[in-house]
């Protein structure tokens, strides 16, 4: 199989996805609700470039199936199939926010079974698409170990009640935590990082450039995305 970079669409997904709660000042030292203010975590962290591979296809139909902004689903065919820009950041943003969105992209990909997420489908992904990044490899997996290890809290208004958003933003925040190519030294980093061993609960952090998403959306608007890798 080979994986392309620009059509990495878990870019497009984990940037936006991971952005849901907004960046708002913290008012208070020990408020979890905000991590520390203007962050790119992109600055503190090199993300992998690939993270699930090309999901692309799944992307794409779940958009069709769950619907733009909460509303119905989107008629099938062309007509329904468009979606860039600032609308589709925007329903990324809220289907992340009750969870079927991912539900829907973990489904797709095989990641769920009985409607439980599914430890070993998540790993065996990694072994392909993490393959030529062992560092980011070995991290991705023990954030899975960790965030498939136990019940996490499912918020009691959810629709969708698989654990894939909860478990997909506790894999991040355990990738950033644990990154393999940290910029030291750097005292927005520090706080940032220091806010998240305060608050694991709290909103998970930005791993992924928004930088990689308009370069991807610039040639993806092009056709100029078709850049296998062997």
């Amino acid at each position: 199989m080979l994986l392309s970079t620009m059509e990495s669409y878990l870019l497009i997904f984990s940037s936006f996805l991971l952005l849901a709660q907004g960046a708002r000042i913290a008012r208070q030292a020990d408020d979890c609700s905000t991590p520390p203010e203007n962050a790119d975590s992109v600055s503190c962290c090199e993300p992998p470039r690939h993270i699930w591979g090309n999901i692309r296809g799944t992307i794409h139909s779940c958009a069709m199936k769950v619907g733009f902004d909460g509303g119905p689903p989107q008629p099938e065919g062309p007509a329904g199939g468009h979606y860039h820009g600032p609308a589709k950041r925007h329903y990324i943003r809220h289907r992340f926010h009750d969870g079927c969105f991912v539900e829907c992209l973990f489904q797709g990909e095989g990641f769920l079974t009985d409607n439980k997420v599914n430890k070993q489908a998540l790993l065996d992904r990694l072994q392909v698409s993490l393959a030529d990044e062992p560092e980011w490899k070995a991290t991705t997996e023990a954030a899975v170990e960790k965030c498939t290890s136990s019940e996490l809290e499912i918020a009691a208004n959810e629709t969708c009640v698989s654990g894939s958003a909860e478990t997909l933003k506790c894999i991040f925040r355990q990738m950033f935590m644990e990154c393999p190519f940290w910029l030291d030294g750097d005292e927005y980093c520090t706080s940032l990082k220091s806010f998240y061993q305060r608050c694991p609960d709290g909103p998970p952090p930005q791993t992924f450039p928004r930088r990689r998403y308009q370069h991807y959306h610039d040639h993806h608007h092009h056709h100029h995305h078709h850049h296998p890798r062997p």
